[in-house]
């Protein structure tokens, strides 16, 4: 009985093992974040070059015809123009932004004013 508990325990430590060394060989996750928006770039660029189009599922023309959309690169011009543009409706318009800055800010004040090391 304590055989078959011992062995169970070492294969789950080895998975656990496992795990961890896997985990430990991923790249930090702001720079898997990054790799991801790489890959979508290029993506939408081959795209756009190929000439990729698709029919809009839910709009149609007054004929009934089903709205094509065509891919667009995000490198394009109009793209980056409307990025830069519409960024500072990007983050106003994005409510939880507000309180995630709104705490670090009062986290920096509560950890510089020494009340996270006293409260502790």
């Amino acid at each position: 009985m304590t055989e078959n508990i011992q062995t169970q325990a070492n294969e789950m430590k080895g998975i656990l093992a496992w795990i961890e060394k896997s985990g430990n060989k991923l790249p930090d996750p702001v720079f898997i974040f990054l790799y991801c928006i790489a890959v979508v770039i290029a993506i939408s660029v081959l795209a756009a070059l190929v000439g990729i189009s698709a029919a809009h599922p839910t709009q149609v023309d007054a004929a009934g015809n089903a709205i094509m959309v065509n891919a667009e690169s995000l490198l394009s011009a109009a793209n980056i123009q409307r990025l830069l543009v519409n960024m500072p409706e990007t983050f106003t318009g994005f409510h939880p932004l507000g309180y995630v800055l709104v705490v670090m800010l009062g986290a920096g004040v509560a950890e510089r004013t020494g009340l996270f090391a006293s409260a502790m």
